[in-house]
């Protein structure tokens, strides 16, 4: 099983869900705004993939922050802002098993998609 994270208004997180259903792959989409993730999940996908990526630098909630909290980041700050705004958590987030180990991507890039592929089968 394969859990998507993001807002269910999110285009990017449609493409992903309509795409993982066009693969038959098995999966369960966890809206970031009816179910706010908690900071330990941030935390683990911010191991896994780094803070930097993880922040949607994009976003107008990014955009509406004021420029202390844009210019004085590190991790802890920027977990703190995600846990607060789920806006800023670049989406869609997979959560899946490779190999029996818990793996997490960001995106919806080819070489994720085959990942994703291998981890279903």
């Amino acid at each position: 099983m394969i859990d998507i994270y993001g807002l269910k208004n999110c285009d990017t997180c449609r493409r992903a869900q309509k795409w993982a259903k066009g693969e038959g792959l098995d999966f369960r989409f966890h809206d970031l705004r009816e179910h706010p993730i908690e900071r330990a999940s941030l935390e683990a996908w911010a191991d896994a993939v780094g803070w930097s990526v993880l922040l949607n630098r994009r976003s107008t909630t990014w955009r509406n922050l004021d420029e202390d909290a844009r210019t004085s980041l590190d991790e802890t700050r920027a977990l703190d802002l995600m846990v607060r705004h789920s806006a800023l958590v670049k989406r869609p987030i997979f959560a899946f098993r490779e190999k029996g180990v818990r793996r997490y991507g960001v995106g919806l890039d080819d070489a994720l998609k085959g990942r994703l592929r291998e981890a279903e089968r």
